[in-house]
C-alpha cells in the first residue's frame, strides 16, 4: 500500500509541474493594488505557460507612480531580471521557477539585455526589444526593499 501511495504522489508531482523551457515571451510584469486615482501600484512579477497558465509568481518593487522599468538578462540556464530598485531575481529557463536574488546596486548586469519592461495604461507591462541600456537607466531607486 505504502509504494502504491509513494508512486501516485510522485506521479502527481511530476504531471503538476513545468517541463516545458520558458522562453522570455512568458515572463511578464502585471500591476496590482493599482489605487483609482493614483499612478503608484504594486506589482508582480509571473512566468506563464504558452497557453497562459501560471508558473510561478513573485511580488517585486512598488512602482511610486513615476514608472519603474525591469530589464531581462539572458545568461545560461536562467534569465536574470533586474528592478529598478538594483534587485536582482533568478529565473529558471528549464522550469520558470523564480528566486529572489541579491540587491546588487550599480553591478554591470550579467549576459545580453533581451527585454525592457515599461508601464502603460493596461494591466500588463510592455516588453520590448533592449538595444542599448546603461547602468543609470536600470538603477532608478536605491532601496533594498
Amino acid at each position: 500500500m505504502r509504494i502504491i501511495t509513494t508512486l501516485t504522489l510522485s506521479i502527481l508531482l511530476i504531471s503538476c509541474s513545468n517541463t516545458t523551457p520558458i522562453t522570455a515571451d512568458e515572463i511578464v510584469i502585471e500591476k496590482t493594488d493599482k489605487h483609482p486615482l493614483l499612478s503608484d501600484h504594486g506589482r508582480i512579477l509571473k512566468t506563464i505557460t504558452t497557453d497562459g497558465e501560471l508558473i510561478d509568481e513573485m511580488e517585486i518593487y512598488t512602482d511610486p507612480g513615476i514608472g519603474c522599468k525591469a530589464y531581462l538578462f539572458a545568461n545560461g540556464d536562467d534569465f536574470t531580471m533586474i528592478d529598478c530598485n538594483g534587485q536582482w531575481y533568478a529565473i529558471t529557463k528549464a522550469n520558470g521557477s523564480i528566486e529572489k536574488g541579491d540587491w546588487n546596486w550599480m553591478k554591470e548586469p550579467p549576459g545580453d539585455c533581451i527585454s525592457v519592461y515599461t508601464r502603460t495604461a493596461s494591466i500588463q507591462y510592455k516588453s520590448t526589444a533592449c538595444d542599448t541600456f546603461s547602468l543609470e537607466g536600470i538603477y532608478k531607486f536605491k532601496d533594498p526593499g
